[in-house]
């Protein structure tokens, strides 16, 4: 009975800090988007489905069709 408490609490201890330790991995990502203008979690996501990087005529500023 005793040994499973204990098992029990060690096992909620392993999961206590594992959590802090993915809180302390995403700050530094968090604080980076911010810093690039990043307002929202899908903001990225969104701008990555834009498109805008495989347009060649906006990335070479050319007007010809």
């Amino acid at each position: 009975m005793i040994g499973r408490i204990l098992l029990t609490l060690a096992l909620l201890a392993v999961a206590g800090f594992v959590l802090l330790v993915l809180i302390g991995l995403w700050d530094p990502y968090e604080q980076e988007t911010k810093a690039l203008g990043f307002r929202g979690t899908y903001e990225p996501y969104l701008a990555s489905q834009s498109g805008f990087a495989d347009d060649r005529k906006a990335l070479s500023g050319s007007s010809r069709s």
